[in-house]
């Protein structure tokens, strides 16, 4: 049978915790995200729930956001494990949990498992919406261009960013910050393209 958890009580400590992630103070938020999750542990009598899955991506996020990239990564892969047991393999859920734990392999320098990562979300989230069309999708491709920029791949990255840009600008205006954040990763990337040329 399935337990359902206090719809209200849940809504209440996320409205808190996003309080506290938009005023940036991720330690306050992680204490609200282990009483979140005492409760639903306590409630849910499982540790195989989505609702659990859930938590342990946000302590991902959190720990991620205070560099503790180590527990970033041991929580996304938690996550991402019962996502994986519990959801169809081609889950968005689950691209969402190899998008995060990605982003954490990026911060650590560990590009291969980055762009591994970032590629299983992407073949999920091109299955997933209709014609590979979706801005999920082009912050994917977003994605794995900065990791080719890490990388000093600048002719792969740009080739990402713009492919990642063309999308966008389906759906978003001009003078939408992510547009301008794309242009300036595609002028830094032809600048370097330039300047390898010069050498």
């Amino acid at each position: 049978m399935e337990i359902e958890i206090d719809e209200s009580l849940v809504v209440t400590i996320e409205f808190v915790i996003r309080v506290y992630k938009d005023k940036q103070d991720f330690q306050r938020a992680l204490e609200h995200h282990r009483e979140s999750l005492r409760i639903k542990q306590k409630v849910l009598q499982v540790e195989d729930h989505l609702d659990i899955a859930n938590s342990l991506n946000n302590f991902g996020f959190v720990y991620r956001q205070l560099n503790q990239l180590h527990r970033a990564v041991e929580y996304c892969q938690k996550s991402l494990r019962i996502r994986q047991k519990l959801l169809p393999p081609e889950h968005i859920a689950i691209a969402m949990s190899y998008h995060c734990t990605a982003g954490v392999y990026h911060d650590q320098g560990k590009h291969n498992l980055t762009l591994e990562y970032y590629n299983n979300a992407l073949q999920i989230r091109n299955k997933t919406f209709a014609f590979n069309d979706h801005l999920k999708v082009a912050e994917n491709l977003f994605s794995i261009g900065l990791t080719y920029e890490s990388l000093a791949e600048f002719s792969v990255a740009l080739e990402y960013f713009q492919k990642a840009l063309d999308m966008n600008r389906k759906f978003l205006p001009v003078d939408y910050p992510h547009m301008t954040k794309l242009n300036d990763a595609i002028a830094r990337i032809q600048q370097e393209i330039n300047n390898l040329s010069l050498n």
